[in-house]
């Protein structure tokens, strides 16, 4: 019985105790408005098919929250600390699994303290970055990078025209997660981004570039990533406008990774896989889920070659497929039914590029933010 009510116990702590039932925005916690609390709730129903005969099919309901605080003193500065739930192993996931298949016992549940930064604004078109923090490259997908990874490390952002098309630098230095509580190896990083507006159609683009060397001793990094040498060139464009008054975008990232690897690489995946280093994604999206009433469809073809991108450090979304080596299709839709919940249906079935698995993902979201 006492075992019983502590499982209970738990769920609740994990469904409620991060997000206040009454919220529905930022929540100042003095008068002048310089300390914010922050957070999201979300409950996830998750099914996955896969035809390997290993794995058995298996249904998850997850549990993935975040609440942190943010401190402004002035109006050069700004602290932000954030705690998510999550998993020890993979610093990219979000959720943390109460029941698989109605076992309580075989969920994976952790809660980690995944964002620590400080920004000081030098100008008010540059500004400094210290701690750790999500990636600040922009991008329209997360096959690259998944948009919960949280590096430790600095950088620096400026926009370097005053221009109603700015032209934006981001380059920084990020010490790359190995799981949640240790850090494998650095990467240097910069992208260049310029916005265009037009009378009906705005233009988006960046160029980016990440090298990482390669070092041994790492924990939990996918397909010997850790000892592997890598130099990724990204392309990315948007344009966005309204279609019939509805808000829409259509945007393209590719990837290339250029470091070049040896038929006599002694890494077998480098060597047999060394000319499978292309990636791209397609991404469709027509409304918007800022309010209530809001709806949005989203739609992303990818195609991401073994050595295009971190297996380990992008998208989770479309299953037990590796994130590389694979071809995804994401399908979602949104309906945001008050000002703060919304609830997101996804299908995401995923093929090798090279080999015969496949798997799908279904997924129904009921989400709330503050």
């Amino acid at each position: 019985m006492l075992v019983f009510r502590l499982k209970v116990f738990y769920v609740f702590l994990y469904l409620f105790g991060l997000i206040p039932s009454f919220a529905g925005a930022d929540i100042a916690l003095d008068q002048d408005g310089k300390w914010n609390l922050f957070g999201r709730f979300r409950i996830r129903f998750e099914q996955d098919n896969d035809d390997n005969p290993q794995r058995a099919e298996r249904n998850r309901m997850r549990v993935g929250n975040y609440a942190g605080v943010r401190f402004s003193p002035n109006e050069h500065w700004l602290f932000v600390t954030r705690a998510k739930t999550g998993d020890r192993r993979d610093p990219r996931i979000l959720d943390s699994t109460v029941l698989v298949d109605n076992d309580y016992s075989l969920g994976r549940r952790g809660i980690f303290l995944d964002q620590y930064f400080a920004t000081y604004r030098l100008s008010d078109v540059s500004a400094v970055t210290v701690g750790r923090s999500t990636m600040p490259f922009w991008a329209n997908t997360e096959k690259l990078w998944d948009q919960d990874l949280s590096p430790v490390g600095g950088f620096y952002q400026i926009q370097l025209n005053r221009s109603d098309n700015p032209l934006n630098l981001v380059a920084g230095s990020f010490h790359l997660p190995d799981g949640m509580k240790h850090f494998h190896t650095w990467m240097h990083a910069a992208q260049f981004s310029w916005s265009q507006r037009g009378n009906e159609w705005n233009w988006q683009w960046a160029l980016s570039v990440f090298s990482r060397k390669g070092e041994s001793g790492a924990r939990y990094l996918l397909n010997n990533e850790g000892e592997r040498d890598y130099l990724i060139a990204q392309f990315s464009a948007r344009v966005t406008g309204q279609f019939a008054h509805i808000p829409v975008y259509l945007g393209v990232d590719l990837f290339e990774n250029i470091e070049g690897y040896s038929l006599v690489d002694p890494d077998l995946i480098s060597s047999g896989s060394r000319d499978e280093t292309t990636g791209y994604a397609f991404a469709f999206n027509l409304g918007q889920n800022k309010k209530r009433g809001d709806w949005r469809f989203r739609y992303v073809y990818a195609r991401v070659e073994e050595l295009a991108a971190f297996s380990s450090y992008a998208t989770t979304s479309f299953g037990w497929l590796q994130k590389s080596n694979v071809i995804v299709h994401d399908i979602r839709a949104d309906y945001t039914f008050t000002d703060t919940w919304r609830v997101t249906g996804r299908i995401s079935p995923a093929t090798e590029i090279i080999g015969t698995r496949s798997s799908t993902r279904y997924r129904i979201d009921f989400s709330r933010s503050f």
